[in-house]
């Protein structure tokens, strides 16, 4: 856990370089080819859903109807666990239950991602940018129920409606701006709420990142946490494949009571007015990949995607809040700045894949 305090703030923000001049066009509020679900569980006392959706209204692609292939991987290992194809004709809505899927482990954690494939038996992964997604968990472990946002990625402009997507043949769907869209190089949270274990203000959140360089290399990740009056403060984070952190685990700074101390003119914001004891600090989180290497090969600045989920632990509201209550539970993706064509879905090798 690394709390140094970062002086040069704008030598420390710039260190991706030049591709802040662009910005992906990730984008999941609208039709795509392609979506990536970042958090999948199947966990007792809990019930996930996932819906996909064929938004053309009658065959104005070309076609009377697509497969949705769904992938599911192991956030240990990102090994396929289950795949699978089902047809979606216009205006048709598929919803299936994580927990319902027997070929899927009780305690299996990971994630998962479908696109649009053609019908019959080829399983050719195609462009057709009129898919929609959308998940919900039911966690009855928390109290709570919550949306969860997919990442909606088009396929390459330059190809044809309907058109192979997988231009190297290889059978990964990479997020390179030519098969699918790529991902940004900067994830930026613009709002998290202060940290802390136990009783008011009672805000326990976790962050789920996934690398898209592949199975086998151990990634490092390099965060900002900035208060709200614009100190910021430096952490990092390793793992492989995919996990989830506590905001705890990434920074202490993360937390509501250093928040409030390191606000110099006790002049933060909070989300409650007017301000009495006990309220809750925001700050900014600013994500960036560092290295990744394998036993084989190294590689720079490598991509990932990343979620957000903030719970309100029971019995802990702050003033404001309506008194003790519930718990409380939302899901959030990042803001995106640049560009990183290096994503991969799912690549295995001990070598980056750069096709």
């Amino acid at each position: 856990m690394n709390l140094k305090h970062v002086i040069l703030m704008g030598a420390t923000l710039a260190f991706a370089g030049s591709a802040l001049a662009q910005d992906a066009s990730q984008n999941n509020k609208r039709g795509n080819s392609l979506y990536v679900f970042p958090l999948i569980q199947k966990t007792p006392g809990s019930l996930s859903l996932i819906s996909i959706a064929n938004l053309d209204e009658g065959g104005t692609q070309g076609t009377a109807s697509v497969d949705a292939h769904f992938v599911f991987r192991s956030g240990q290992t990102c090994l396929e666990t289950l795949n699978f194809s089902k047809p979606l004709t216009p205006l048709d809505t598929l919803t299936l239950s994580v927990n319902g899927q027997g070929a899927l482990p009780n305690g299996f954690n990971g994630f998962a991602y479908v696109y649009a494939e053609a019908t019959g038996a080829s399983a050719t992964a195609i462009k057709y940018d009129n898919l929609a997604a959308a998940q919900y968990v039911f966690d009855g472990v928390n109290a709570s129920a919550y949306e969860i946002d997919a990442y909606g990625f088009k396929a390459g402009s330059a190809l044809a409606n309907l058109a192979n997507t997988d231009t190297d043949n290889d059978g990964v769907r990479d997020l390179n701006g030519t098969e699918y869209e790529a991902v940004p190089n900067v994830q930026i949270y613009p709002r998290f709420f202060g940290q802390a274990t136990q009783g008011a203000p009672g805000f326990s959140s976790t962050l789920t990142l996934l690398s898209l360089v592949g199975s086998q290399f151990d990634v490092v990740v390099d965060f900002l946490i900035i208060n709200d009056n614009e100190n910021a403060f430096s952490g990092q984070a390793g793992f492989r494949c995919h996990k989830t952190f506590s905001l705890l685990e990434i920074s202490g700074a993360t937390a509501n009571q250093w928040l409030a101390d390191s606000s110099g003119d006790n002049d933060s914001e909070f989300i409650v007015w007017p301000r009495t004891t006990a309220q809750v600090e925001t700050g900014l989180l600013r994500i960036v990949g560092a290295t990744a290497n394998s036993t084989a090969a190294t590689q720079d600045n490598p991509a990932l995607l990343s979620l957000l989920v903030n719970r309100r632990q029971p019995g802990g509201n702050p003033p404001g809040f309506g008194g003790e209550g519930s718990g409380e539970t939302t899901a959030t993706l990042p803001y995106g700045k640049g560009v990183n064509n290096k994503g991969k879905l799912v690549n295995l090798s001990l070598f980056p894949n750069n096709n």
